[in-house]
């Protein structure tokens, strides 16, 4: 067995373990906590179809961007599935205009004005394909 499916088999069984351990010891108090675990997908050659794939096997899932991360996840229960990604891995930005804004200048001036692009971004259908 490579260590892949080692470390594979191992994560499983934790999970099994511990479900088992709860499970048979009704007095045992349940966590404080849900357990929220991640994926990130930041390093693959194709990010956009590692996504998709992903997001494939996940069947029902809730895609959403948190500032510039891309996520797709799943609840089990109280329980949670995340796959992440750069926004820009997976979505096109569109510059619709520009506008100008005071920023601080952290010198003798207290701010200046500065131009900046307005940036929509176009998420087309993750699994159009």
């Amino acid at each position: 067995m490579n260590n892949e499916a080692t470390d594979r088999a191992a994560w499983v069984n934790g999970l099994h373990d511990l479900a088992n351990f709860i499970d048979t010891h009704p007095s045992f108090p349940l966590p404080d906590l849900t357990i929220s675990v991640w994926l990130s997908t930041y390093d693959y050659d194709d990010t956009k179809a590692e996504v998709a794939r992903l997001a494939r096997q996940l069947g029902r899932a809730e895609k959403n961007v948190v500032y510039s991360t891309f996520v797709v996840s799943r609840d089990f229960g109280p329980h949670k599935l995340k796959v992440e990604t750069a926004r820009d891995a997976v979505c096109v930005a569109k510059v619709v205009g520009t506008e100008e804004v005071e920023i601080p200048d952290y010198s003798d001036v207290p701010t200046k004005k500065v131009t900046r692009d307005i940036v929509e971004w176009e998420c087309s259908p993750l699994l159009a394909d």
